[in-house]
């Protein structure tokens, strides 16, 4: 995930959750109950987190991206 967001610039959610299955299996990502989209399991997550401090996540689109000056304070942004 992280490899990818360095080299493209962003990364979705959903693409990441689609590479993260073929690439390690469907223990890595579960089906959200409440849109029925396939998601990154948040232990996948915490450690995404962990190594990414300087990367937001844009909720309304979802996707990731590196902080940038005009960013509020936290990982996810209002926008």
């Amino acid at each position: 995930m992280k490899a990818t967001l360095d080299e493209e610039g962003t990364l979705y959610q959903d693409v990441a959750a689609a590479n993260i299955a073929v690439k390690f299996g469907e223990p890595f990502v579960t089906i959200s109950e409440v849109s029925g989209n396939q998601v990154i399991d948040k232990a996948v997550l915490a450690a995404f987190n962990k190594i990414t401090k300087d990367v937001v996540w844009i909720r309304s689109e979802r996707y990731w991206r590196p902080r940038q000056p005009h960013d509020v304070t936290g990982r996810q942004q209002p926008y």
